[in-house]
């Protein structure tokens, strides 16, 4: 099972991605919420699982742009991820593992 790993105030989380979509976002819509986080757009960016357990970032038109291994994504064009990627969106980074 594919997670996103990241620390906030509250401690270190932990969050499995079990959808074919999960949205990243400051929004109350938002699969996984970053309210605090002043940086990060209502809905930020996406994880879609495709069939054979490959997962894609994509960026959703965030105002401050969606970063993977320090380089930022083209609005709406879904890049893979791998063990141990890097996502950096406002002021949160999180780890993504496979």
């Amino acid at each position: 099972m594919a997670s996103l790993e990241y620390d906030i105030e509250s401690g270190h989380k932990v969050y499995e991605l079990s959808k074919k979509c999960e949205t990243i976002g400051r929004g109350s819509e938002a699969d996984v919420q970053f309210e605090k986080d002043p940086e990060m757009s209502r809905r930020h960016c996406s994880i879609l699982m495709q069939d054979g357990g490959i997962f894609l970032l994509r960026d959703d038109g965030a105002t401050n742009g969606t970063y993977l291994n320090d380089q930022l994504l083209d609005t709406g064009t879904p890049i893979p991820l791998k063990d141990g990627d890097e996502l950096h969106l406002g002021k949160t980074f999180l780890t993504f593992h496979k």
